[in-house]
């Protein structure tokens, strides 16, 4: 049983209490009202104790265990109907929910040291390649942070710069030369560039 501690009225956004750390809210009215769950009664409240937040419906009742759309952004519930954060696992792949409990339906997150991407279409954490505002990215196919340094992809190496863009062109790295193609992969043996013939070894380097 949930003991009442605090009352947080419906017309308070959450956010205002708990804040939300590193990423924004980018959860939108029309994306979830097309989310899966049951729409909240407007005169239901927000209750808090020391484990976390809940909401209580009219009828004295409260969401466990299922998602639930309230003031047009959409919450999720663990068995014992408090509000859930963080990573969550569905069958589909891992959702994200802010600091506030809003659902993130897209774009990205900075959770500890890593950034995540969350695909608008699906709505849950992506990997392997994607393409943002035109520029290529490369998800752990583990984890899905944001790879950052050299990767090898199908064979092929690429060097992701700190923000997560991969390199083209010459690279100094550890003292090295290397160059990497318009794809981004690195080149071996003879390879002619700016109308001059160089010979990058077999880890890439000139």
């Amino acid at each position: 049983m949930i003991a009442v501690a605090a009352t947080l009225a419906l017309g308070v956004g959450l956010g205002a209490v708990s804040g939300v750390a590193n990423a924004a809210d980018t959860s939108s009215a029309g994306a979830a009202q097309a989310a899966a769950g049951s729409q909240a009664a407007a005169d239901g409240v927000w209750k808090q104790d020391s484990k976390g937040w809940w909401y209580q419906l009219p009828d004295g009742s409260y969401p466990t265990g299922t998602d639930m759309v309230i003031n047009g952004t959409e919450y999720t519930f663990d068995a014992e109907g408090y509000m859930r954060t963080g990573w969550v696992q569905e069958a589909g792949g891992w959702r994200y929910y802010l600091a506030s409990g809003a659902r993130l339906t897209g774009g990205w997150v900075q959770v500890g040291d890593s950034w995540y991407y969350l695909d608008p279409s699906t709505k849950l954490m992506a990997t392997g390649y994607v393409i943002v505002n035109n520029t290529a990215y490369y998800l752990d196919d583990t984890t899905g942070a944001m790879v950052t340094g050299w990767k090898e992809v199908n064979g092929r190496w690429f060097y992701f710069g700190s923000n997560g863009a991969p390199k083209t062109g010459w690279l100094q790295e550890g003292g090295k030369w290397y160059y990497l193609d318009n794809d981004g992969a690195m080149l071996t043996g003879w390879a002619f560039i700016g109308y001059r013939w160089y010979y990058l070894d077999d880890g890439g380097a000139m």
